[in-house]
């Protein structure tokens, strides 16, 4: 039988989500996140809003 794709699963994060998530887990704020990644604070906002959909 051939393994047919799940669609309740999550696609996999981005490389710019993980290392957004990365530095949340090191328990960076927001601010730290953007000037440590050259992106808009709003942009790490967002990414964070787009893990707390996908955890539920």
């Amino acid at each position: 039988m051939r393994d047919e794709p799940n669609p309740t699963m999550e696609p996999p994060l981005s490389a710019r989500e993980c290392e957004v998530l990365e530095l949340i887990a090191h328990g960076r704020k927001n601010r730290e996140i953007a000037l440590a990644l050259e992106i808009e604070e709003r942009t790490v906002r967002f990414h964070e809003e787009t893990f707390s959909v996908n955890s539920m």
